[in-house]
Protein backbone atom coordinates (compact mmCIF):
# COMPACT_ATOMS: atom_id res chain seq x y z
CA UNK A 1 0.00 0.00 0.00
CA UNK A 2 1.49 3.81 -0.67
CA UNK A 3 1.17 6.03 1.71
CA UNK A 4 1.24 9.97 1.38
CA UNK A 5 3.68 11.50 3.51
CA UNK A 6 2.23 13.29 6.64
CA UNK A 7 1.64 16.94 6.59
CA UNK A 8 4.40 17.76 9.11
CA UNK A 9 7.23 16.02 6.23
CA UNK A 10 5.55 18.37 3.50
CA UNK A 11 5.41 21.24 5.87
CA UNK A 12 9.19 20.63 6.83
CA UNK A 13 9.86 19.57 2.88
CA UNK A 14 8.33 23.38 2.37
CA UNK A 15 10.23 25.13 5.10
CA UNK A 16 13.77 23.74 3.85
CA UNK A 17 12.95 24.88 0.65
CA UNK A 18 12.24 28.23 1.30
CA UNK A 19 15.30 28.59 3.46
CA UNK A 20 17.73 27.51 0.44
CA UNK A 21 15.24 29.69 -1.82
CA UNK A 22 16.25 32.64 1.00
CA UNK A 23 19.81 31.92 0.80
CA UNK A 24 20.26 31.94 -3.02
CA UNK A 25 18.52 35.11 -3.04
CA UNK A 26 20.70 36.53 -0.23
CA UNK A 27 23.92 35.59 -2.77
CA UNK A 28 22.92 37.20 -5.60
CA UNK A 29 21.72 40.60 -3.20
CA UNK A 30 25.39 40.10 -2.13
CA UNK A 31 26.76 38.99 -5.82
CA UNK A 32 24.61 42.30 -7.45
CA UNK A 33 26.52 44.88 -4.82
CA UNK A 34 29.89 43.62 -5.37
CA UNK A 35 29.25 44.06 -9.42
CA UNK A 36 27.73 47.63 -8.91
CA UNK A 37 31.17 48.37 -6.54
CA UNK A 38 33.48 46.75 -9.46
CA UNK A 39 31.25 49.06 -11.98
CA UNK A 40 31.83 52.39 -10.05
CA UNK A 41 35.07 51.43 -9.88
CA UNK A 42 35.45 50.68 -13.54
CA UNK A 43 33.96 54.25 -13.90
CA UNK A 44 35.96 56.23 -12.14
CA UNK A 45 39.08 54.35 -13.27
CA UNK A 46 38.03 55.19 -17.12
CA UNK A 47 37.37 59.13 -15.60
CA UNK A 48 40.83 59.22 -14.37
CA UNK A 49 42.40 57.69 -17.76
CA UNK A 50 40.04 60.10 -19.71
CA UNK A 51 41.66 62.85 -17.60
CA UNK A 52 45.12 62.44 -18.03
CA UNK A 53 44.77 61.37 -21.95
CA UNK A 54 43.82 65.07 -22.22
CA UNK A 55 46.13 66.24 -20.39
CA UNK A 56 48.78 64.53 -22.75
CA UNK A 57 46.79 65.70 -25.86
CA UNK A 58 46.79 69.52 -24.11
CA UNK A 59 50.89 68.73 -23.58
CA UNK A 60 51.37 68.10 -26.89
CA UNK A 61 49.58 70.77 -28.44
CA UNK A 62 51.14 72.78 -25.99
CA UNK A 63 54.67 71.96 -27.39
CA UNK A 64 53.84 71.14 -30.98
CA UNK A 65 54.24 67.68 -30.65
CA UNK A 66 50.77 66.27 -32.06
CA UNK A 67 51.15 64.06 -35.26
CA UNK A 68 54.90 63.35 -34.28
CA UNK A 69 55.58 59.67 -34.26
CA UNK A 70 58.12 58.07 -32.35
CA UNK A 71 61.45 57.54 -34.29
CA UNK A 72 63.08 53.74 -33.66
CA UNK A 73 66.52 54.83 -34.64
CA UNK A 74 66.61 56.85 -31.74
CA UNK A 75 65.96 53.82 -29.77
CA UNK A 76 68.98 51.87 -31.50
CA UNK A 77 71.02 54.99 -31.11
CA UNK A 78 70.24 55.47 -27.40
CA UNK A 79 69.24 52.87 -26.01
CA UNK A 80 67.12 52.82 -22.76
Amino acid sequence: MITSPSAAHVGQALTQTLLSIERRLDALERWEEKRERWEEELERRVEVLEAREHRVAQFETLFGLNGLEHDPVDDETYPG
